[in-house]
């Protein structure tokens, strides 16, 4: 089961601020988008958990193979 992470608990999760998060989602293809939650033309979003989790894995591979 999926669950929805809203922008809060995302941006701690990720150790980032509210306007690094919005320039990545706008610029970084691998960074996590989020989905509206109540349907097209609604304001609440929030992220998919493993969303984030996997791109905090992604950057941790990065940092290793780099270093090996």
């Amino acid at each position: 089961m999926q669950r929805f992470i809203r922008f809060p608990e995302a941006l701690k999760l990720l150790g980032i601020g509210r306007s690094t998060a919005y320039r990545k989602i706008k610029t970084d293809p691998t960074f996590p988008k989020p989905v509206k939650i109540l349907g097209e033309g609604t304001k609440p979003s929030a992220f998919v958990e493993a969303e984030i989790a996997a791109y905090q894995a992604a950057r941790i591979a990065e940092r290793d193979e780099a270093s090996a």
